[in-house]
């Protein structure tokens, strides 16, 4: 687990595969987590998503707010990928 993180948040040469990757992982999670295939995260389906793993309340709150960027009650797979580089 530790050297696919450093892989994903690696700059070497070979970033377009790495940026690539990236996307393809955070689009798998993001269809997993959008339960009812709307193409947005609500922040339930988050929540339910997040909790399984032992996230906090404060934290998902805040995850949520972070990737929400036009404050419409959801995360778009853009919105996420956006937050999360």
């Amino acid at each position: 687990m530790t050297e696919f993180v450093s892989m994903l948040s690696s700059t070497s040469s070979s970033g377009g595969a790495v940026h690539k990757f990236f996307n393809f992982c955070v689009g798998v999670a993001f269809n997993a987590i959008d339960a009812d295939g709307d193409g947005a995260i609500s922040f339930q389906e988050m929540s339910t998503a997040l909790r399984q793993s032992s996230f906090s309340d404060q934290e998902i709150h805040t995850l949520f707010a972070l990737a929400d960027h036009d404050k419409d009650g959801e995360v778009s797979l853009n919105e996420l990928l956006r937050a999360l580089k």
